[in-house]
């Protein structure tokens, strides 16, 4: 019953196996460089398609991740149409010969496009707030249309 020296050498921790990412950096510069060289050839065009699914990815990641989970999904849905839309915007402004670190440009324009979100959704829920403690407390002539320069009262033209 003779232990080996090599039973008793603590043994070294397997490495862990590296995650694999949902977007890898490396194919979406690859397919950034591809559509801008010809985005009306026929690998241009497939490129687009591609990107735009990493984009959608990217956004529905991002939108279902840490500070945005308990949104309700009608917001969260308008804020993944918002940011798509945004990042197809700005796919044109991004410089694959100047960075080369798309899957970070991108994603800082998905979050700010959520914040911006949230910031115009937040604004118009306290003038909603507002204007409903103005009604109740009976100062509706108070509440002026800023296009028509109307008086309002619970809504309705007086």
């Amino acid at each position: 019953m003779s232990e080996s020296i090599k039973d008793k050498v603590p043994q070294a921790p397997k490495k862990a196996k590296p995650k694999a990412h949902y977007i890898n950096n490396k194919q979406f510069t690859a397919l950034l460089v591809e559509y801008h060289n010809d985005p009306d050839s026929f690998e241009g065009k497939r490129a687009y398609e591609k990107i735009g699914k990493l984009f959608l990815t990217l956004a529905n990641k991002i939108a279902n991740g840490g500070s945005w989970r308990y949104y309700s999904d009608d917001i969260k849905e308008e804020m993944i149409n918002d940011a798509i839309y945004t990042m197809i915007k700005n796919l044109q402004k991004y410089d694959h010969e100047k960075f080369n670190n798309p899957f970070s440009y991108f994603t800082t324009v998905t979050i700010n496009i959520f914040r911006q979100h949230m910031n115009k959704l937040h604004i118009r829920l306290e003038r909603n707030v507002r204007l409903d403690m103005m009604a109740e407390n009976g100062l509706e002539y108070l509440i002026v249309d800023d296009v028509f320069g109307d008086k309002f009262a619970r809504g309705e033209l007086k």
